[in-house]
């Protein structure tokens, strides 16, 4: 009964003007059009950098998985570091991270990058080499290493 009574106070003593709320802090989806800019400017919340930041990348909320943005747009790279017997193509890889394998449009033009362990793999070093191959050619096909990062965007 308190309860009403404060919230019925509280609403009396409004000005009219519409109070900020915090939407979001309650668990609801508040996300409208809101005057924000076509490029999901700072006005829009937040996403001011849409040419450079991989998590704003050409507009608000768009998530580069190469984790690479240049003028706006997602730069292929290898990602994914994967075991191959596992993961049979460069789509399979590139889809689990929510992206799209490019073919050949990697480290000088290539498709997949190999690793002989998982630690080379996921530093990123002592590759086993780089091949051309189909987004959706089996990975094994190409490579007898055990790891493997994909071209993905």
């Amino acid at each position: 009964m308190a309860l009403i009574a404060i919230s019925l106070i509280a609403a009396g003593c409004s000005d009219g003007r519409p109070s900020s709320v915090d939407a979001s802090a309650m668990g609801v989806d508040a996300s409208t059009d809101g005057g924000a800019s076509d490029d999901g400017g700072a006005d829009a919340g937040g996403c001011a950098d849409t040419e450079s930041d991989p998590d704003n990348c050409g507009r608000c909320g768009q998530v580069c998985v190469s984790r690479q943005c240049e003028s706006g747009a997602c730069v292929p790279d290898f990602v994914g570091c994967s075991e191959v017997a596992e993961t049979p193509t460069c789509d399979d890889v590139c889809a689990a991270i929510g992206g799209v394998c490019v073919p050949d449009a990697c480290g000088s033009g290539f498709t997949v990058s190999a690793f002989p362990t998982l630690q080379s793999c996921e530093n990123n070093n002592n590759s086993a080499g780089k091949f051309h191959i189909a987004c959706d050619a089996p990975i094994e096909s190409a490579t007898d290493a055990f790891f493997a990062r994909c071209c993905c965007q």
